[in-house]
């Protein structure tokens, strides 16, 4: 078999992001497919076939109005090419890992010919790599969970903004692109393997100490809560993990640690004491960056809105606690 033609790969490294703090890396890798073909890291797997041969281009660049990356992705318009599906997975974690939980990003499509934008994932670095790792990859869609089947011609951009930054790093990582051709498959079936997780060699990730912590019940009940066990302290002093414990049953409980958020979903239950700790390994129903559409300065509302109730209900009672560092404790917010 003829070795494929590589001079359309295209491959741009080392691109930091300008414009501030927690600047990203990356690297995208180009495919050259039939059914089963693999093109990646300068080194070309081929299966039995050569029937069909989709050939895929990436490009990668600042993204230009913010902080973060945009993968250029397109089914060039060659004879030999088809209408395919675009699955993307990273092969590498964020280096350096220790500090990936400090940076908050989104990764979304923006797709062709159109104003429609979809959120693949969002969160922190670390959190949206390795969702990406252990489901074997996303892929690139314009509307719902249904995969885009990509003409020839077509291009469509995957991405990576930074929504929030609580690091001075620069990271690199690097993402893999896979075409597969829409009429022999339906675009529901990942071509990649399950990937572990980034592994920063700890047992809990490190995270920055609480600031706050907000209970929030949705009746007009006296809550007076109390703090036990403060814990695993970061370098400022401020605890990562405590237990907690209030009068009458909270519906929702959020922590406030750098630039993320930690909320505990207790709605469905009358809870009056928990454990929580930051970081994203723990049961939390939600840990990351402040949704894009949720600029509330009340917890209680972001914590409402993030769960899909509507509204927090104002004859709801709720108390913020916050870290005073001098006195070491956490005191009743004005």
């Amino acid at each position: 078999m003829d070795k494929p033609d590589l001079t359309r790969r295209q491959v741009l490294s080392g691109i930091a992001v300008s414009g501030g703090a927690g600047a990203l890396t990356g690297r995208g890798t180009t495919g050259l497919y039939s059914d089963g073909e693999l093109f990646t890291n300068n080194s070309v797997t081929a299966s039995t076939s050569t029937a069909g041969v989709v050939d895929l281009d990436v490009a990668v660049d600042s993204l230009g109005d913010a902080d973060g990356l945009v993968y250029t992705v397109e089914v060039p318009d060659l004879a030999n090419n088809n209408p395919s599906y675009i699955w993307v997975q990273p092969v590498t974690c964020p280096d350096p890992i220790d500090a990936a939980d400090d940076v908050n990003v989104e990764l979304r499509v923006d797709c062709p010919d159109s104003d429609e934008t979809v959120t693949i994932a969002e969160g922190t670095l670390r959190g949206v790599i390795d969702g990406l790792r252990t489901n074997a990859g996303e892929p690139l869609r314009c509307s719902g969970e249904t995969a885009r089947c990509f003409e020839p011609g077509e291009n469509v951009e995957l991405v990576l903004e930074v929504t929030g930054s609580g690091t001075t790093e620069d990271f690199a990582f690097e993402l893999e692109f896979y075409a597969e051709q829409c009429r022999y498959n339906s675009g529901a079936t990942t071509p990649f393997d399950s990937l572990a997780q980034c592994d920063t060699g700890d047992e809990t990730t490190p995270a920055k100490g609480i600031s706050w912590i907000a209970f929030c019940s949705g009746s007009d009940v006296a809550l007076a809560p109390t703090i036990h066990d403060p814990g695993d302290f970061d370098d400022d002093g401020a605890p990562r993990s405590l237990t907690w414990e209030t009068d009458a049953g909270v519906k929702y409980v959020v922590v406030k640690s750098g630039q993320n958020f930690t909320i505990y979903d207790y709605s469905g239950g009358s809870t009056t004491t928990d454990t929580v700790t930051t970081g994203g390994n723990d049961d939390a129903d939600f840990y990351g960056s402040e949704p894009k559409n949720n600029r509330s300065s009340d917890p209680c509302e972001l914590a409402a809105e993030k769960f899909g109730s509507g509204s927090f209900s104002s004859s709801g009672t709720s108390v913020k606690l916050e870290w005073d560092e001098e006195n070491e404790t956490f005191t009743e917010s004005s």
